[in-house]
């Protein structure tokens, strides 16, 4: 079996944001906590012309992730904790903790 092109959907508030993200994505992480820890997510953007609005705080974000060649699977639903815009490149780190269900 060859590489495997990586893919993600992610929709904030329910209104899909794949695409713009998939224009400046750095990078997407999850991380899957044990016990009474939160599951958390982070999606760091390059937003180098200050052209994506800030989401508002408490926003929900669906993330799914996967591969072109198999399929994508939702990962989890996460509530936004923070936003954070740094450098002269204007790095934007999405930081958000899961919704329990």
């Amino acid at each position: 079996m060859g590489l495997k092109t990586p893919d993600f959907i992610v929709k904030i508030n329910g209104s899909d944001s794949t695409e713009i993200i998939k224009k400046r994505l750095i990078s997407i992480s999850t991380n899957d906590e044990a016990g009474f820890k939160s599951d958390s997510c982070e999606i760091v953007l390059d937003d180098f012309d200050d052209a994506i609005a800030l989401p508002q705080s408490g926003a929900k974000i669906e993330v799914s992730l996967g591969y072109k060649e198999t399929g994508i699977i939702k990962i989890g639903d996460y509530f936004l904790k923070e936003v954070t815009v740094e450098g002269p490149r204007q790095v934007m780190h999405i930081r958000a903790h899961a919704i329990n269900n």
